[in-house]
């Protein structure tokens, strides 16, 4: 029975997130996300498909990413948010493949992984270190695969 309630709650926060994250994508400000350039006119989430602004934010990244996340070089077109604690890179190669990248990659940093239930989605939590809890989650976006990690 904690099992089936630990699966329901982690199903329950994956599915929030990710409303979470369409709401900023659709009705934030451009800033948000950094998505769009400054002299942006619109903020919809048409308006980023249609004048994408590829950009590499790799230098802004938060201290200590890499040496407790994840190095960034297999990926491409990395964005951060202003406010912190979420990033989305792109990679080239099957979503299969990332997310297994992704995962051992944490796990050999002492992530341990909560498993979501879905295939390309997971929390990890560590009890040491800058950050203490990371939602991982890919999707295929046309012929490679979109990260967006969450981090606290």
């Amino acid at each position: 029975m904690e099992k089936n309630l630990k699966h329901a709650l982690a199903v329950f926060f994956c599915g929030a997130l990710v409303l979470f994250g369409i709401t900023v994508l659709v009705d934030g400000p451009p800033e948000v996300l950094g998505f769009l350039t400054d002299d942006a006119r619109s903020n919809s989430l048409k308006a980023i498909y249609d004048n994408p602004v590829y950009r590499d934010d790799s230098d802004r990244l938060p201290e200590g990413f890499t040496q407790e996340i994840f190095s960034l070089t297999s990926f491409h077109d990395i964005r951060l948010s202003k406010a912190g604690g979420v990033v989305g890179l792109l990679s080239d190669e099957p979503l299969e493949r990332v997310f297994s990248f992704c995962e051992l990659e944490l796990l050999r940093r002492g992530w341990i992984k909560v498993d979501s239930g879905h295939e390309a989605c997971a929390s990890f939590i560590k009890t040491q270190g800058r950050y203490s809890w990371l939602y991982l989650s890919c999707a295929e976006i046309g012929n490679g695969t979109s990260v967006l990690i969450s981090f606290t």
